[in-house]
């Protein structure tokens, strides 16, 4: 399987090198191309932690009023 993929990438990239694109294009785009992956993975992640913060903050808040309002129960 491993040789089909390389073909496969051989068959898109040669004719990209052969009309004279360098090496280094092919490089920034692979970079932009991780770090774009990088940012909307990261996106998800902090979007997640924010509402596991919102609701650990509400929890906290809700447990602090009982405590204060009826301190027999805690």
């Amino acid at each position: 399987m491993s040789l089909i993929r390389r073909a496969d990438l051989f068959v898109v990239v040669f004719p990209l090198q052969v009309a004279g694109l360098p090496d280094l294009l092919f490089q920034a785009l692979a970079v932009v191309v991780v770090v774009g992956v990088v940012v909307l993975v990261g996106r998800v992640v902090l979007k997640i932690a924010w509402r596991l913060v919102t609701i650990a903050a509400v929890v906290i808040a809700l447990l602090l009023g009982a405590m204060l309002f009826v301190p027999q129960v805690f």
